[in-house]
């Protein structure tokens, strides 16, 4: 998890009775940030709350693959973009073993590549995988309610590739690549029922968080979860 003041990565910063403590390493070390500790089980049920309103539409197949087509070019200039930064990363890799730079010198460009990389939209795969991937997330809060903490952890890892908590509540997270035109489908049921007073529960896909270290949400796109 990330911490939403700062961008700095959340950590477990004390045991007590067998309950994990979480809180911003940059508070940790003693640096300025607002945020405050909480334990693990106050942000769990929060995010089995989001995914039980998960929802896929019976033809999800065609909504996915007509929204890719719509974006092509976006896509397309992904594609360029990624094998773009794939060869800059193999020009870094070459002039740090000719000793052109330093190894401080390339770890920081090469991390600045990868999260370049990281930025980039989701290149979709191919429609195989799509049945799939929707039996997987509709069983998986399921799965999770009946998890151990070091499963739960496992599930959370193969669903977000970023969580950002703000003191005791989980405000954004950003899923997997391959799992994101579900996510997006989520949100646009969510959006419709809110409005229609179906559901209190609002799921809002692709917003960018407002970070007090502006330079933390470059990239930054994910779930804010509000759960009335």
């Amino acid at each position: 998890p990330r911490c939403f003041y700062c961008g700095g990565r959340i950590h477990t910063q004390s045991v007590y009775q067998g309950k994990p403590r979480l809180g911003c390493s940059t508070k940790i070390k003693g640096w300025d940030c607002q945020q405050r500790s909480a334990y693990l089980s106050v942000y769990e049920p929060q995010t089995l709350e989001y995914l039980k309103t998960f929802h896929i539409p019976e033809d999800y197949q065609e909504q996915i693959l007509k929204h890719y087509q719509a974006s092509g070019s976006t896509h397309q200039d992904a594609e360029a973009d990624r094998k773009r930064l794939e060869r800059q990363l193999e020009r870094e890799r070459d002039l740090y073993r000719m000793g052109d730079v330093t190894k401080a010198e390339y770890e920081r460009r090469r991390d600045d590549v990868r999260k370049q990389l990281d930025a980039l939209a989701p290149v979709p795969g191919g429609s195989d995988s799509l049945p799939l991937l929707a039996q997987f997330l509709a069983d998986v809060a399921s799965a999770w309610e009946v998890a151990t903490p070091e499963q739960q952890n496992k599930l959370a890892r193969t669903l977000f590739e970023e969580i950002w908590i703000k003191d005791k509540e989980v405000v954004f997270v950003k899923p997997r690549p391959e799992l994101d035109p579900f996510f997006r489908l989520n949100h646009e049921e969510s959006t419709r029922k809110a409005f229609e007073g179906v559901t209190s529960t609002r799921v809002e896909l692709y917003r960018t968080p407002y970070l007090r270290n502006s330079a933390s949400a470059t990239g930054m796109v994910g779930v804010e979860l509000l759960v009335a």
